[in-house]
């Protein structure tokens, strides 16, 4: 993957969106020798997007599918809202 100092990438926007939307390209935007973000591609980005709810879809799957004792939403609510009680 390409590297580009953030004071490059400034100068030559223009340039590395073409190169990340048309040319497909992953580019790391570096600052001080560190990297700090990524310039990539929408199609890229709705990729990643998908396979993260997918993820988070497959682990609240499993979840659902290990768990034998369930608390209704409602009772969890009242519980959150409810004061405080003191204990003596």
């Amino acid at each position: 993957m390409p590297e580009v100092g953030l004071k490059q990438a400034k100068a030559g926007l223009s340039e590395l969106v073409n190169r990340a939307a048309y040319g497909r390209e992953r580019i790391l935007i570096t600052s001080r020798g560190k990297a700090k973000a990524a310039l990539i591609s929408v199609d890229d980005l709705c990729r990643l997007e998908k396979m993260e709810l997918q993820a988070e879809s497959d682990l609240l799957r499993r979840a659902i599918r290990e768990e034998t004792e369930f608390v209704p939403i409602e009772d969890l609510v009242n519980e959150l809202l409810e004061p405080e009680r003191d204990p003596g």
